[in-house]
């Protein structure tokens, strides 16, 4: 079996992840980089962690006595950089022996995507700052299946940490089940966006959560049914086209229209994997040859975001 050397000389001991062992952290100078100019802005000294069993090795195309070892670090988090800035990135790996190994340079500029805030939301859509709602009649409701529900309590450390004020106490409909990563993410942002607009939390029983497959004309007739529905609703679920039949998106669609004459928006995710479709777990594979749209964000009759 061949050795694996690591940058500090030393035979590593773990071969299905092999120099971990050895290393300890990894240090990163990130120079955020002046569009346009070759001119560094100020470096920010980062701290990198090795991913639990992400390493792999290859030594294809070395010599004998060397192995390639790739792993995933992340990196930060750290406010001195820029979001989605033009980045150069210098690491060197630290090992638990106290030695350091030389620098590399990472052969692409990186991007860094840092934790979102509510003011960095509010400035990318022209929101300003102080914005906040005083019309009594403003409302709006997130759309929500599956049995997934939200806590108010982790809303409630949500806008304490992002320095916003407490927004009014939430109304539910349909049965409350328990709080979920989507239901939280929902509420606690279109909250702080529409900042002391009356929300409602709009869950839909039905559907089948291992074909990825929500009931959303149940929700849609619900809406439409309703004598004073909430004047903007945000679904941040959507599936295939391809998954609902074409009688289901047609009445489907006849009811967002009536919704729309109403004086009511639907706003609809579409989707985190662009062409290729919803790429859901247990639903249609992803593909890009055709593209897939997603419904029903792909409706006439809702507003897209995406």
């Amino acid at each position: 079996m061949m050795n694996r050397i690591c940058n500090n000389s030393a035979e590593s001991r773990v071969a299905d992840q092999p120099c971990t062992d050895f290393v300890q952290h990894f240090e990163a100078l990130a120079t955020p980089v002046r569009a346009g100019h070759v001119q560094y802005l100020r470096k920010v000294e980062l701290k990198g962690e090795v991913e639990a069993e992400s390493c792999t090795s290859s030594s294809e195309g070395l010599p004998a006595d060397q192995t390639q070892v790739t792993c995933v670090i992340t990196l930060g988090p750290d406010l001195g950089l820029v979001n989605f800035y033009p980045t150069k990135l210098n690491m060197r790996a630290v090992f638990a022996d106290g030695s350091i190994g030389p620098w590399g340079t990472y052969a692409r500029l990186a991007f860094p995507a840092l934790s979102m805030t509510v003011s960095d939301l509010r400035h990318i859509y022209n929101v300003p700052d102080g914005f906040r709602n005083r019309a009594p009649n403003n409302s709006q409701a997130i759309a929500s299946f599956f049995n997934i529900s939200t806590s108010e309590e982790d809303a409630r450390k949500f806008y304490l940490a992002m320095g916003t004020r407490r927004q009014p106490n939430v109304s539910f409909v349909g049965h409350r089940g328990e709080p979920g990563v989507e239901g939280n993410i929902d509420l606690q942002w279109i909250q702080v966006m529409g900042n002391n607009v009356a929300t409602t939390y709009w869950a839909t029983a039905g559907g089948d959560p291992a074909k990825a497959h929500e009931p959303f004309l149940t929700w849609i007739l619900e809406l439409s049914n309703s004598s004073n529905p909430p004047l903007v609703n945000s679904l941040s679920y959507g599936e295939n086209e391809e998954d609902y039949s074409l009688a289901y998106q047609t009445r489907g669609n006849l009811e967002l229209a009536k919704l729309g004459l109403r004086g009511v928006t639907v706003l609809a995710a579409t989707g985190d994997t662009g062409v290729q479709g919803a790429g859901q777990e247990g639903g249609t594979p992803p593909r890009c040859a055709p593209f897939a749209p997603v419904w029903p964000a792909s409706s006439p009759y809702v507003t897209s975001v995406g």
